[in-house]
């Protein structure tokens, strides 16, 4: 049985950290750090066997060596020559190596989705909203540009990350679909939302961070706006992450594309975000209801199952009603594994990757 294990790992990719160095950090998992320098500095490092974990006698490997690069691509290539064993794809690698039996899709409790900026004219006018979002091809994105298990959504809050008290039916399920394409319907609100805003050309900023994939997407969505919504010129604006995270805070954007995973497994994770006084309500949405429900569900009826629930799913059905954001897909996160890997429990939220009882066949 091999006892080292190698991973690859793309540059968006990391782990949270409570120290600058592994010599600043206290363990009591299966695994502890080494060689570690720094975040954003280090292209490799490890995890080794902790000889003082309580279960120790159940952990197999011994080493676990994580490795960054800068191309996917020579990252297939040792992995095709065995040299690692497991390796992140997007996009075009993606799409390529589907049909392998290596080929391994995660999905991930996370939406990236369209912010509307509410706080400039054009934007407050729903109609407005509503036509971009129905001329949207989720499909398209989906199937050909991202590739990698990635879904259409139904709302904001993902499936598989919320069941219902009383009968155990999925949130997505339940509250009302926020997502459908519909060219016809998305020209006439257009049109409408020219009309009352004033406006017969119009040309806005679609803001966000620089990731290859995702700059694809950006450009496939000023594709469907431009090509179906009669007077509409976008402006991609693609930015370091740092930068559009910041531009987003001031509210410099038109639209800005940008996604959020989930930390627990909880429609409140998704919810929070939209309340009018949320550090991350970028596009300064408002609505006192949804807030209300929102703060309901933490407060008076956070003891009660039912009334939870029942709070949320109103909570997202005014999103719906609003318009608020646009979910262009549920996130997945594509992967060349080594079929001989077996034992790696994969979270959709919160830490991802267990790999407490992880082993390579012989």
């Amino acid at each position: 049985m091999t006892d080292e294990l190698f991973f690859y790992y793309v540059l968006d990719i990391g782990y949270i950290l409570y120290g600058a160095t592994n010599e600043n950090l206290i363990y009591n998992g299966p695994f502890v750090l080494e060689d570690f320098d720094g975040a954003g500095t280090d292209t490799e490092w490890k995890l080794t066997k902790n000889p003082t974990y309580w279960d120790k006698d159940k952990v197999k490997l011994d080493t676990i060596v994580n490795q960054v690069s800068k191309e996917p691509s020579t990252s297939v290539r040792l992995f095709e020559a065995s040299e690692l064993d497991d390796v992140t794809l997007s996009g075009e690698l993606a799409k390529q190596y589907q049909e392998n039996e290596a080929f391994t899709p995660l999905p991930k409790a996370g939406t990236t989705y369209l912010t509307f900026n509410q706080s400039k004219d054009f934007f407050k006018n729903k109609k407005a909203r509503q036509a971009v979002s129905l001329v949207l091809d989720r499909k398209n994105i989906t199937e050909f540009i991202l590739a990698d298990g990635s879904e259409e959504p139904k709302g904001l809050v993902p499936n598989g990350i919320s069941f219902s008290p009383t009968d155990k039916k999925d949130f997505a399920n339940i509250s009302k679909p926020m997502v459908k394409t519909d060219i016809e319907e998305a020209k006439k609100l257009w049109e409408e939302a020219k009309k009352e805003t004033g406006t017969k050309e119009i040309t806005f900023d679609l803001l966000s961070y620089d990731d290859e994939v995702i700059k694809k997407l950006a450009e496939a969505i000023q594709f469907d706006i431009e090509d179906k919504l009669s007077g509409a010129k976008v402006n991609v604006n693609i930015v370091p992450l740092t930068a559009a995270i910041e531009k987003g805070r001031n509210a410099e954007f038109d639209l800005f594309l940008f996604g959020w995973g989930a930390d627990y497994p909880d429609p409140s994770s998704f919810m929070e975000l939209l309340t009018t006084d949320s550090p991350y309500n970028y596009g300064k949405y408002s609505n006192k209801d949804f807030d209300e429900l929102v703060e309901k569900a933490s407060t008076t009826d956070v003891t009660d199952d039912e009334k939870r629930w029942n709070d949320y799913i109103e909570a997202e059905n005014i999103l719906t009603d609003d318009a608020a954001v646009s979910p262009i897909f549920q996130k997945a996160e594509a992967k060349l594994r080594n079929p001989k890997l077996k034992g790696i429990v994969n979270h959709s939220t919160g830490a991802q990757f267990d790999f407490k009882e992880a082993y390579l066949e012989e």
